[in-house]
């Protein structure tokens, strides 16, 4: 009987594990498509999806004590870790209050929040709204985050900070920042009441990440030999994937990286130009690299010496369809691959397509061929600060763009032809002098701004970041063994079974 039971358990639990795995991955699909709430509602709140929970935990709890796990305290506390989060997943579910409160300046405090199913909850406090404000990117008119500064009346007056950024906690309530009215002068805030629940789950978390890192170390532990199987593999060298003697001309890396020092107004905040290029190369291209050329070499290639660079197959098409529009050969596309003697081929396409997946496809290649030749002819380079005086913040201009007529001569010119003297060193081959020239546009800047953009420590800690692996890569291979372990225990599982009978 104890058996059986053990056998049961066991296969109800990876059951119940592979089932909520595969509803997971379903569940990451569709928030792409129709949106957190929907997901929220019709999959995780759906009572199947906690029914499959409970069973796997109830199963798993049999299976441990069964199996005496209790005598390897590590590997039970390990277990166990995974049972208290879901016990504090199931106790937020069950106990747990969420919801929101609209609040205004100069308006009588609110004392209820209203839930997802419009009910109305009663606050055993009142809030109000002293003051709400946006938060720009230094150097910018982008918005970097909303603020909302509230004031909690209880026993006392109680004065807090709501953000993007910021939760403000008070009696066992979490306040968000949500959203804010068009006229600046009201906030929405997310309201969360769960004390025991959020408890419960980092116990949890903080049980489980401590027993992984004992049981590491533990003697009878197959993860070390299992690790550096893994690392053995990761060693094995990735193929090039061109020909040495096929390398477009770029600049020197030592130049070109001194022109990703540059300062650019990139996705309405102030990055130096490694972050446009890396972000460019992999948007193109959809790698980091080409070719073994740095982003850098990559984005002042496009830039410098664009009558090569259009002939190289360095856009990405992934639409076979795309790539029968553009006369292409294999995924890679040249620029001008997208012009013929009747103009602009996928716009011409785009006139006589009805099909939103196709038109989606055009649309995602146009805006390839449209950021390349935003960088060629210098508007994807925001470089150049001028002072607002009515926004009392900083424009940044690119290189063709209209100036200011209040704009002082002196840096009138230097922003119009600073970048043409960088381009004529280039040509003449002289990248001491290059360089000499950047740096000069780098001391301009931070002269212009002096102080109202991130410091160069932020900038160094940003390029360091972007000299990290591909994060992308290293997600997905985490994922990778872990779905291949996963598979592989089952099969042991299996196989154990097979031999037993």
């Amino acid at each position: 009987m104890t058996n059986n039971l053990l056998k049961v358990s066991k296969h109800t639990t990876i059951a119940t594990m592979s089932l909520l795995i595969i509803i997971m991955v379903a569940a990451t699909i569709a928030e792409k498509t129709y949106g957190t709430s929907f997901v929220s509602r019709n999959f995780y709140s759906n009572p199947v999806f906690i029914i499959l929970w409970f069973v796997a935990a109830f199963a798993g709890t049999i299976y441990i004590l069964k199996r005496k796990l209790y005598r390897r305290i590590i590997t039970f506390c390990m277990h166990v870790s995974f049972i208290i989060i879901l016990a504090g997943a199931l106790t937020t579910h069950l106990f747990g209050l969420q919801g929101s409160i609209h609040i205004r300046m100069n308006e009588n405090p609110i004392k209820n929040f209203k839930t997802a199913e419009n009910e109305k909850h009663k606050l055993p406090f009142s809030i109000s709204l002293k003051d709400f404000h946006t938060e720009y990117y230094p150097g910018t008119t982008t918005p970097m985050d909303y603020v909302s500064t509230i004031i909690i009346h209880d026993n006392k007056n109680t004065e807090g900070s709501v953000s993007m950024n910021k939760i403000f906690k008070y009696s066992g309530y979490r306040f968000y920042q949500s959203g804010y009215d068009a006229d600046g002068k009201g906030s929405t805030l997310y309201v969360s009441q769960d004390p025991a629940g959020i408890a419960i789950t980092y116990c949890g978390y903080i049980m489980l990440f401590l027993t992984m890192i004992l049981f590491f170390f533990t003697k009878k532990s197959a993860l070390a030999k299992r690790i550096s199987v893994a690392c053995i593999f990761m060693t094995i060298p990735f193929a090039s994937s061109f020909a040495g003697n096929n390398i477009p001309p770029s600049l020197p890396l030592r130049t070109a990286k001194a022109f990703g020092n540059i300062r650019v107004n990139h996705n309405g905040r102030i990055t130096p130009v490694q972050t446009l290029a890396i972000d460019f190369t992999k948007k193109i291209y959809g790698e980091k690299n080409y070719k073994g050329l740095s982003p850098e070499q990559v984005l002042t290639g496009f830039f410098f010496y664009y009558d090569y660079w259009k002939e190289e197959r360095f856009i990405r098409i992934k639409s076979k369809y795309v790539q029968n529009i553009l006369g292409m050969e294999g995924k890679y596309a040249k620029l001008s691959d997208f012009i013929d003697t009747d103009g602009f081929k996928i716009e011409r396409q785009l006139k006589n397509e009805n099909n939103r997946t196709r038109i989606r496809e055009l649309e995602e290649a146009a805006e390839k061929f449209s950021l390349i030749s935003s960088l060629c002819t210098g508007n994807l380079l925001k470089i150049y600060p001028v002072y607002d005086k009515g926004k009392k913040t900083f424009e940044w201009y690119s290189i063709p763009e209209n100036l200011p007529a209040t704009l002082e001569r002196d840096k009138w010119l230097f922003i119009r032809y600073s970048m043409n003297y960088v381009a004529e060193k280039v040509a003449m081959k002289d990248f001491v002098e290059t360089e000499n020239l950047i740096y000069k546009i780098i001391k301009y800047q931070t002269d212009e701004t002096d102080g109202y953009i991130p410091s160069e420590f932020k900038f160094n800690a940003e390029k360091v970041y972007n000299s990290l692996i591909n994060l992308k890569i290293l997600a997905m291979l985490c994922l990778t063994i872990g779905i291949s372990g996963y598979i592989f225990q089952i099969y042991n599982i299996v196989k154990e079974k097979i031999i037993t009978s």
